[in-house]
């Protein structure tokens, strides 16, 4: 057994201050222009030494070490610190899907709606972590309170084509710490988690809604999906329309209040599915796809509130405004405003403006469901 010794960097700069000073002091006190001078003459040298800008380096040096060993404990307990999280999930409402489920479980009894009918709770219900990893919510140093940035930018990434592939089945490797607690959390529902998705929108955008003493208050939307079958049935993607995040912590990550992220249930749908079938004769494979809804998909930091919190305030205009912002950064039309017939007279009469008439195939909104 091998006993590794750490010094912390205050010992370390103290020490080899301390040896630098110790080397002037018998130099000086030894040098033959002074070799017959005895301890009293060293101590007049050092009375002469300590000049004003001395004792002014002494303090200096005093507070920088008094500062380091404060940083250090104060990161150790930083690290040391966890907090616990919940997960609430019940499995899609097979009412909400199109097709015949039953049907289809008898006319092919390997099919992938067994893995989608039997996921109806949490691969984890709570989870322990450290607290140090939740400030990777916080904005970077550049940013400006308001303005969005990218926690995991799905843009330009290879495999986003929304192809179903049949050979992928486990997410890639973590790199980053923002990839590492994403993957920790939305893991919690299952374990194949991929947070990129195949196809746009793809990834995760956060922005600081409001900030008041020392704590700010961060929404997000992450766009991520799970592929929840395993070998020898073929690959089914879950895919929901999003999630909706709110982290309310200190600007030095010390203290987490409150966190929160679920998928929206206020519209009749809210999960896409898409999987492979395996035709009866050859070999050829189609892929499969159909729209659902769960009612309840939701991570919170163990408290009272739950997942009940962050629901009530989105509704507030502060959160609508941060939520629209993360918006146009995953549909960057909505930057320009839309309106229907009903509203478009109305506000072209208050602006003093013309009225420019589009006419779409679709849609002019967000399309997550």
């Amino acid at each position: 057994m091998t006993t590794s010794w750490q010094f912390g960097p205050a010992v370390v700069i103290g020490s080899a201050l301390l040896a630098f000073a110790a080397v002037i002091f018998s130099l000086s006190c030894l040098s033959n222009e002074h070799q017959n001078y005895g301890l009293q003459d060293c101590y007049i040298f050092l009375d002469r030494f300590i000049t004003p800008d001395v004792n002014y380096l002494y303090a200096s040096v005093g507070s920088l070490f008094a500062s380091v060993a404060s940083f250090g404990r104060d990161s150790r307990r930083l690290e040391s610190r966890n907090v616990t999280i919940r997960s609430f999930f019940r499995g899609i409402d097979v009412r909400s899907l199109s097709k015949n489920v039953a049907e289809e479980l008898l006319s092919d009894p390997e099919s992938n709606l067994q893995s989608l009918l039997s996921w109806n709770e949490p691969h984890q219900g709570t989870k322990i972590l450290p607290l140090s990893m939740f400030s990777t919510f916080l904005p970077p140093q550049s940013n400006n309170y308001g303005d969005p940035w990218w926690l995991l930018e799905g843009k330009g990434l290879p495999h986003s084509d929304g192809h179903v592939d049949g050979s992928i089945y486990t997410p890639p490797i973590y790199n980053t710490s923002a990839e590492a607690l994403l993957g920790e959390l939305f893991g919690m529902f299952h374990q194949n988690v991929f947070l990129i998705t195949r196809a746009s929108p793809a990834g995760t955008a956060a922005v600081v809604a409001r900030s008041a003493n020392g704590t700010l208050d961060i929404v997000f939307r992450s766009h991520i999906e799970f592929q929840i079958s395993s070998p020898p049935q073929r690959p089914l993607w879950f895919t929901p329309a999003q999630f909706r995040g709110r982290v309310v912590i200190r600007e030095d990550g010390s203290i987490l209040h409150h966190f929160e992220a679920y998928v929206p249930a206020d519209r009749q749908l809210n999960v896409d599915l898409e999987w492979l079938v395996q035709q009866h004769k050859g070999n050829t494979q189609n892929t499969e796809v159909d729209i659902g809804k769960v009612t309840e998909m939701c991570l919170s930091l163990d408290t009272v509130d739950g997942c009940s919190l962050s629901k009530q305030w989105a509704s507030e205009g502060i959160a609508v405004e941060a939520f629209r912002k993360l918006d146009q950064m995953f549909f960057p039309f909505l930057q320009v405003p839309y309106y229907n017939l009903s509203a478009v007279v109305r506000e072209a009469w208050s602006r003093q403006k013309l009225v420019h008439s589009i006419i779409t195939w679709g849609p002019l909104d967000d399309q997550s469901c």
